[in-house]
């Protein structure tokens, strides 16, 4: 089960679980030529994805795309019973909410988004 701020998704997956060392690391040679390696544990800056590969309804996914453009501070995300700090993932690089609407409608909001695609960010 995952939920935050009184939502709760049934149909997501975290596709990006196992995608995270949690070690930053540098390495750089001396003057001598010794080869000097400094490792670190991240506790935060963890991004997660979640992703649903069912049709969801719009009633549920515009309110979040709302929350996303308005929600800046940080919030509780629990997945499994585990708790994390996090933040919508606004990434220059990718949207916070990706999905596509099940029907193109020139004229109307669609009634359904497939392929929908969650980013947050511990803090």
């Amino acid at each position: 089960m995952i939920e935050f701020l009184d939502y709760q998704l049934d149909n997501f997956v975290w596709t990006n679980r196992f995608g995270f060392s949690g070690v930053a690391q540098q390495e750089e040679r001396g003057l001598n030529g010794a080869f000097h390696i400094e490792s670190t544990p991240i506790d935060v800056g963890r991004p997660i994805t979640l992703s649903s590969q069912t049709a969801e309804p719009a009633g549920r996914i515009m309110p979040l795309m709302e929350l996303a453009r308005t929600t800046l501070g940080a919030f509780p995300l629990v997945i499994n019973g585990v708790s994390y700090t996090v933040k919508f993932y606004h990434n220059p690089n990718a949207v916070v909410i990706q999905t596509d609407p099940d029907f193109f409608y020139s004229d109307a909001d669609p009634d359904w988004f497939a392929n929908v695609t969650l980013h947050f960010i511990t803090v």
